[in-house]
């Protein structure tokens, strides 16, 4: 299933994100099969309070 973002202004939206590598879970009881996880510690990098 192709991944689809609806949005009106691109920077508001770069402002909301963070962006780390990552990798796919594989033979890791924690994690699903397949998960999509970070690559390594990671915390993000600013708290958003809504």
């Amino acid at each position: 299933m192709p991944l689809r973002l609806a949005f009106d202004d691109l920077d508001a939206l770069r402002e909301r994100c963070d962006t780390a590598t990552v990798r796919t879970a594989k033979d890791e009881p924690e994690y699903e099969a397949g998960a999509v996880i970070p690559a390594g510690p990671w915390q993000g990098s600013r708290t958003r309070k809504h």
